[in-house]
């Protein structure tokens, strides 16, 4: 995951799969790249399982966008000193990631990835929690094609259980 370096703790991953644990759902506005899951600008249900695996060590995220799906694999790199992910969804896309906290002590989720076409892609996401937890406000900030487009995601927690 070359340029994808920020310092975490495993306390940190810890605080971030107790922030994430649970089934979610949202709609999302689609944008560049999103396309596989429908027409840019188009609004779509998105429903999310994340999953505490592994002792503790890994969360597992399966998401339903429209007729597509995602998988998310995050865990904690101790040589690396951060939290990272691999994320591949179900039209061939791919992401490698790595989440972190920033100044203001949000998650942060940098990533660069290829759509199913090979075409790269970064995103940044900064997460701003609300409601005890149960709501998840996303600001993302991608790069596609020469694009830049900026999106907000509202995500709500219907249960602490996967």
């Amino acid at each position: 995951m070359v340029g994808l370096t920020h310092d975490s703790s495993h306390e940190d991953f810890r605080d971030l799969i107790e922030e994430f644990e649970g089934r979610w759902v949202s709609e999302i506005k689609i944008t560049v790249v999103d396309q596989p899951f429908g027409a840019v600008g188009e609004t779509v249900p998105v429903t999310g399982r994340f999953i505490v695996t592994s002792d503790g060590n890994a969360l597992l995220v399966k998401a339903l966008a429209g007729d597509e799906s995602i998988t998310w694999l995050v865990t904690y790199d101790a040589g690396g000193k951060r939290i990272v992910g691999l994320a591949a969804d179900s039209l061939g896309g791919s992401e490698q990631f790595v989440f972190r906290k920033d100044e203001s002590e949000n998650w942060v989720r940098d990533g660069t990835g290829h759509s199913a076409d090979g075409e790269e892609y970064s995103v940044k996401g900064t997460l701003t929690v609300s409601d005890g937890g149960d709501t998840h406000n996303w600001a993302f900030k991608v790069t596609k094609g020469g694009k830049t487009e900026e999106s907000k995601e509202v995500w709500h927690r219907v249960s602490k259980r996967p």
